[in-house]
């Protein structure tokens, strides 16, 4: 998405601000793909044409959106925005193979803070609920995307696959997991509760626990942003 040297690690105010309609920066669970030279890596718009701009991650892994699908459209990077927009790029958490938590802030083409649904037209649910603006919107968000690939929905698309994967690897105890169940409904349910607007975002939210927070920092130190050589 951008060149290691632009990748800063998240800090705890970040991560854990407080909701505000204000937020532009977005928390995203992205798949881990490896990106080689033998298969495209240049950005495309949804089209297929070829951008300007080619991915620079190449020969490692790389945090990739849901927007495309990887057998049918092998191709790499999310058309709406290239590097000239992103003004911050944390990796959150990087669990490659499995997936990567990261946190973006875009500038648009006029140089203003965006947040990444602006950039795309008509945003695809899978895009727009696979981008939050607080910690505390994401854990719930992907609870709920990890809830539905069981019984009675078996959901198995990527970004409900992934969201299954990440609690599998991160081992939240109990009594955190109750927290983040406890939290409000966000896209996912609201949906399936019958919202006819679930792919709005809130307008207020609740901050995670203090505890919830400390414990969700020590799993983001775990899993720091890693330079290739850091994989062997």
């Amino acid at each position: 998405m951008v060149s290691r040297p632009t990748v800063q690690h998240i800090t705890k105010d970040v991560l854990f601000k407080p909701f505000s309609n204000d937020n532009i920066g977005l928390f995203n669970i992205m798949r881990a793909t490896y990106i080689d030279e033998g298969r495209t890596h240049r950005f495309h718009d949804p089209s297929g044409k070829e951008l300007d701009n080619q991915r620079c991650d190449t020969l490692n892994w790389a945090p990739i959106g849901f927007l495309f699908d990887p057998v049918n459209h092998p191709i790499y990077g999310d058309g709406w925005i290239n590097q000239r927009h992103i003004r911050k790029y944390c990796q959150v958490m990087d669990v490659a193979p499995e997936f990567f938590i990261v946190y973006v802030e875009l500038f648009d083409n006029e140089g203003k803070k965006t947040s990444l649904e602006l950039e795309t037209p008509e945003p695809s649910v899978d895009q727009q609920t696979w981008s939050y603006k607080t910690a505390a919107c994401l854990l719930r968000g992907m609870y709920e995307w990890a809830s539905v690939t069981e019984a009675p929905w078996s959901n198995d698309s990527l970004i409900a696959q992934h969201c299954k994967r990440f609690f599998e690897v991160i081992q939240f105890p109990k009594e955190l997991i109750e927290e983040i169940r406890n939290l409000p409904d966000m896209h996912v349910y609201r949906y399936l509760k019958g919202d006819t607007d679930a792919r709005s975002r809130p307008t207020s939210y609740p901050e995670l626990s203090d505890q919830m927070k400390e414990w969700f920092w020590t799993k983001v130190l775990e899993y720091p942003p890693k330079l290739p050589h850091e994989r062997i």
